[in-house]
């Protein structure tokens, strides 16, 4: 064998080694996720489900062709596993979809943009609930109808409440929630979807609910969060534990917060943005019981080093199981 031909196969079959090892990997990492509890009997009658947050896919704009393909192969790659292992009812994607899915974008590189990411993540493969997230679009100011609309095009409303298996998940788009957001039809049109399900929920009781929000409701820090957390160190795109949040960008203001946990009253709260995992408590007026908080990790190697996700089994709102795991 000439020496130009061997050089070839030899490559070739490095790099077969190399996807063959990862996909294995991959699997292993998934089915060992809290395989115990997932497959339990008490977990058989509960919700499958899969969180991820800030997928970013990367656009034209910042980021090379040759990194957009290795990033969009990595999520194909971890997604594609862990449906496969997980096969979910629901998968949340907590917002920030696209990393350049703003005004900057025009419509046409936009509606290319959203096949891509249908390609990644597979939307037939579980009923799926898309987060308007500030890089789908924007925040205060800069969020408009257009840009509203533009996103709820390829992924579906924006604001909805659904019933999967007897659990109620409760989607909201509460960056248009906040004062500072200047197109007045996109912030009637929020408050007036939130002062009808606050009005549906007093009229019910309060039946347990998931509430959905990419920006996570006001803590002042990541302090509070949890020892995996305290450890972390800050990064480009995320901040120290220590990093004191500013209201209405990088959490929801005090006071839309405290109206949401006072008059939703939700059992659990799911958010992302931040980038880094959190598990946080927030003290209620009308029970004595905590209020849990999950933050989301960004599931994109493009962002940080170790992405994640969460998957869980919900049973009366209780976790079965909750996990963020390296990819």
């Amino acid at each position: 064998m000439k020496r130009g031909a061997f050089v070839v196969v030899a490559a070739l079959s490095s790099g077969l080694t190399l996807w063959l090892c990862m996909v294995l990997y991959y699997h292993y990492s998934v089915q060992a996720c809290g395989a115990a509890r997932w497959a339990s009997k008490a977990a058989q009658s509960s919700t499958r489900a899969v969180v991820v947050s800030d997928a970013h896919l990367l656009g034209h704009r910042k980021r090379r062709g040759v990194e957009r393909l290795w990033v969009d192969w990595q999520a194909w790659l971890s997604f594609s596993t862990i449906v496969s292992r997980k096969q979910p009812d629901l998968i949340v994607y907590l917002g920030d979809q696209l990393d350049e899915g703003t005004a900057a974008t025009s419509d046409d590189v936009h509606e290319t943009y959203t096949t891509r990411f249908r390609q990644v993540f597979d939307p037939n493969v579980a009923q799926s609930l898309y987060l308007l997230g500030n890089h789908d679009a924007s925040f205060g100011n800069g969020l408009t109808k257009q840009l509203i609309g533009r996103h709820e095009e390829a992924f579906g409303p924006s604001n909805r409440i659904v019933n999967v298996n007897n659990v109620l998940f409760l989607q909201l788009n509460t960056m248009a929630m906040e004062s500072d957001v200047i197109d007045h039809k996109v912030y009637h049109d929020a408050m007036a979807f939130l002062d009808s399900v606050e009005a549906k929920r007093r009229s019910t009781g309060y039946p347990p609910l998931v509430l959905l929000t990419h920006l996570p409701l006001y803590r002042p820090d990541d302090l509070e969060c949890g020892a995996e957390r305290a450890a972390e160190a800050g990064h480009i795109t995320y901040e120290a534990p220590d990093f004191k949040y500013t209201e209405r960008h990088h959490v929801l203001s005090k006071a839309l917060s405290q109206r949401l946990l006072e008059s939703i009253r939700p059992r659990l709260v799911l958010s992302g943005h931040s980038h880094a995992g959190c598990a946080y408590q927030h003290r209620v007026q009308y029970q004595p019981q905590l209020v849990d908080e999950v933050t989301v990790p960004t599931f994109s190697w493009g962002m940080r080093p170790d992405p994640s996700y969460v998957s869980s089994r919900l049973r009366w709102l209780k976790w079965m199981d909750a996990v963020a795991l390296p990819l």
